[in-house]
């Protein structure tokens, strides 16, 4: 909240609709309470949610998420062809930074993700969610190659805790599919841009 308060509540709404291009954020959003803490009048859709977390691994690119890549027939003919719709949606060490900042909830002990580690050691990054009322349950989560998006909850709102679901299912299916992913692939880490400078601090 105090960051939002610093930034802008305009300043915020306008990097969400134009730079994120989240397309279900209504004007009554323009607040402390539905910006910094979530709740939003109509929320947000997993794949917009998935193609946002993407600009962190992207060197702060926003890629427009598609479905295919191209078509082809079987004469191996391309059909269709879909080319990549890319911008910047923030500078390369932003998007680092971030990144390094959501690697604290699955890596560090007191994280709210711990359970998203990858045995793999496959570097893993996220960060979960969780409305008051217990109707929503999130988990977004990326590694060097991939971003995956999460939601739990019922068509018609209604609260988890009292449906006897516990904890963050959301964090189980994302590693079911993550771990398959990441063993499979070479090792990778997020590359630290030249324009971030790392310095030690004293945090007492």
């Amino acid at each position: 909240v105090k960051i939002l308060d610093m930034v802008g509540i305009s300043n915020s709404y306008g990097y969400l609709t134009n730079k994120f291009h989240m397309t279900t954020i209504t004007e009554g959003d323009k607040n402390f309470s539905s910006l910094a803490l979530g709740g939003l009048t109509q929320g947000v859709t997993v794949e917009e949610m998935a193609a946002a977390y993407g600009v962190f691994v992207n060197k702060g690119k926003y890629i427009t998420p598609y479905t295919y890549s191209k078509v082809v027939d079987q004469s191996n003919t391309t059909v269709f062809e879909n080319f990549v719709n890319a911008s910047q949606a923030m500078s390369e060490s932003a998007a680092y930074i971030t990144s390094d900042l959501l690697s604290g909830p699955v890596n560090l002990p007191y994280g709210t993700a711990t359970a998203a580690r990858l045995s793999t050691g496959m570097p893993t990054y996220g960060k979960t969610g969780t409305t008051d009322d217990d109707f929503d349950k999130w988990f977004v989560g990326f590694t060097p190659y991939y971003v995956g998006a999460v939601w739990f909850g019922f068509d018609t709102p209604s609260s988890l805790s009292r449906a006897g679901i516990s904890g963050n299912p959301c964090i189980t299916a994302w590693k079911l599919v993550f771990e398959k992913l990441s063993s499979e692939q070479a090792y990778k880490s997020i590359e630290k841009p030249a324009s971030v400078n790392e310095t030690a601090v004293c945090s007492i």
